[in-house]
């Protein structure tokens, strides 16, 4: 398992985060359940959503048509805090779940919507402080939170690159250069062919931040392609099972479906290696060298007659071909035995 701490040092390390959100049912045991599932299949982190109904958080109770979600959406139609109140995490099983987690050893954090819940959250012991693509575009919110004195972890589904400059700007300002921008797709379900993964390099070289990946995708394609670009944070919405329902559940995967993907994200990040041409010594069985393939005599010319590149690869390299060809054996060679420098009459 790899930690934020260890994504920051290790450019190698990759942290797989369980995005929880709502899919819980308003069931604290639900939360405690799907925590306890992430830990089997090898999940790094645990995350949740903070915010509140009271008009303080992330919007406001007006029946206004600018209130209800369009867009093509999973959710369109719906008063935005009626749906909240389908979303919601209350406030009081924050405790029970970081409580929770400690206790399992697996890492917790969570989304904060309005400064009123970064300052709710200065109570828990979090390894980073993650800002949602919907608030990414506030610089005083992002400030807001870069000064909760923990990495910060800032999806980007909802701002432009040069808005992303700016976020990153005000998070240095507020002294914080443990940033990581996770590229996203405001989508629920994201399609595949829109997720634009390249920019998670650029995000990384141009930007100088940790970058990765937030996927609200059906399958685990974008994440797996995402480490193999450099990605090393990694998050996804997960439910216990296909049983729960809510807001989110559609385009979550099961904590199964999550360990299959954490399985191949680790599988694509072995595979890239560290750069070495060769981490394995070849098998000399299978290359090819310079054998004797007659009998012969000391004082005989080597010639293609007697001598062939074949296999295994105990001879001569086949690239002494013509440095050895037309000077004589020193030595009487059996046919079947490779010809070695030794043989060769200076």
């Amino acid at each position: 398992m790899s930690s934020i701490q260890d994504v920051l040092k290790d450019p190698d390390a990759l942290c797989i985060i369980g995005e929880v959100s709502c899919n819980h049912d308003n069931n604290l045991d639900v939360v405690l359940k799907t925590i306890d599932g992430l830990l089997e299949v090898g999940a790094d982190a645990v995350k949740i959503q903070t915010d509140t109904l009271d008009g303080t958080g992330s919007t406001m109770d007006f029946k206004t048509p600018y209130f209800t979600v369009t867009g093509g959406t999973l959710w369109d139609g719906a008063n935005l805090m009626d749906l909240y109140r389908q979303a919601y995490t209350p406030l009081e099983w924050h405790r029970p779940i970081f409580d929770y987690c400690e206790k399992r050893g697996i890492a917790c954090l969570s989304t904060p919507y309005s400064e009123s819940t970064v300052e709710f959250l200065k109570d828990f012991d979090m390894p980073a402080i993650k800002v949602a693509s919907m608030e990414a575009g506030d610089l005083g919110f992002v400030r807001a939170c870069a000064r909760f004195g923990v990495p910060i972890i800032i999806s980007t589904g909802m701002i432009d690159f040069e808005r992303a400059k700016q976020v990153v700007a005000a998070c240095r300002e507020e002294g914080n250069d443990d940033i990581i921008l996770l590229k996203c797709v405001s989508e629920y379900p994201a399609a595949v062919a829109d997720m634009q993964l390249k920019a998670i390099p650029k995000l990384r070289n141009e930007l100088g931040v940790i970058a990765g990946l937030s996927d609200h995708t059906l399958t685990h394609t974008s994440a797996v392609v995402s480490t193999a670009l450099g990605g090393q944070v990694i998050e996804k919405h997960v439910k216990l099972d296909d049983s729960i329902g809510g807001p989110d559940a559609d385009f979550s995967l099961t904590v199964s479906q999550f360990g299959d993907m954490i399985s191949m994200c680790r599988e694509a990040r072995s595979s890239l290696g560290s750069g070495i041409w060769n981490a394995k010594t070849p098998q000399v069985s299978y290359s090819r060298s310079i054998f004797v393939i007659k009998d012969v005599r000391a004082g005989e010319v080597i010639s293609p007659e007697n001598v062939r590149v074949i296999r295994p690869g105990h001879g001569l390299d086949p690239n002494e071909w013509d440095t050895v060809i037309g000077k004589t054996f020193a030595t009487d060679i059996e046919a079947g035995h490779p010809l070695l420098e030794t043989h060769v009459k200076p």
